[in-house]
């Protein structure tokens, strides 16, 4: 009999076991060409860009990259687990980044910050229309006057496409997972459940990690309320015009004075 037979499972908070294994989960994503896109997206559409806020910052991979474009960096992420990697990465390189604990909706600083980031659809984890209203106004008090603010969402084409009734399975040196992805049409829900299994353990950890997917209009039509002037909507990392036709789209907004 398989072993795993003899595992209980057990349900967990999203990334707190997955965070150990994320680097390896995520090997897939070209990272540097990501921090080039953002980087081109900040040299057109800022002329100062000084400091740099990565909003869900996960295990720091995007900031690893983005540092060789010599801005000063800061991140924050719900997840003390994947910050705490995030640390170890940005400390072994000898490379001073500030990292704080904050969910996306509350953060809290009294640094300023020309461009702020929240990427990796992060921002589809907001299962409900209501938060964004605190989102915003939370990036707003973080951005200096004219700051940018880059975010980008998974669009219904891209879950349809890939990941409607998406299944994989993978190992690494001590440990083995699986990985469903399901999308509900109706409520516009997409899962991801991840079932993590340790050799060094009797039980199965089970995350499952809930994304509402947006249409591109609902979102424009929610920033005529807010201090955000939108400069553009690209399209899956190109400078094209997104549409719900695109996989990604990247938002880039600019903090104005509230009327």
């Amino acid at each position: 009999m398989h072993m795993n037979c003899f595992k209980k499972e057990i349900t967990v908070p999203p990334y707190s076991e997955l965070a150990s294994i994320y680097d390896d989960v995520m090997a897939h994503v070209d990272y540097r060409t990501w921090a080039k896109f953002i980087h081109d997206i900040i040299r057109m559409h800022s002329n100062t860009h000084v400091n740099v806020l990565d909003v869900a910052c996960g295990t720091g991979n995007l900031m690893l990259e983005m540092i060789h474009f010599d801005y000063q960096l800061y991140g924050s992420d719900q997840s003390y687990a994947m910050l705490r990697l995030a640390k170890k990465k940005i400390d072994a390189l000898s490379y001073h980044v500030p990292l704080w604990i904050s969910d996306m909706i509350s953060i809290y600083t009294r640094t300023r910050f020309d461009v702020i980031m929240c990427l990796y659809d992060s921002f589809n984890y907001m299962l409900d229309k209501k938060y964004w209203n605190d989102f915003f106004m939370s990036m707003s008090h973080c951005l200096n006057e004219h700051g940018l603010l880059i975010f980008d969402i998974c669009t219904e084409k891209n879950s349809i496409k890939y990941f409607n009734n998406y299944f994989e399975k993978s190992r690494g040196k001590d440990y083995n997972y699986t990985r469903k992805s399901l999308f509900d049409h109706v409520t516009g829900i997409h899962s991801n459940i991840f079932k993590i299994n340790y050799e060094h353990t009797n039980l199965i950890y089970v995350e499952r990690h809930n994304q509402r997917i947006y249409k591109i209009n609902e979102i424009i039509d929610h920033l005529a309320k807010l201090p955000f002037k939108l400069l553009e909507i690209y399209d899956d990392f190109s400078f094209k015009q997104a549409s719900e036709n695109s996989l990604r789209a990247h938002f880039i907004l600019e903090k104005v004075s509230s009327k």
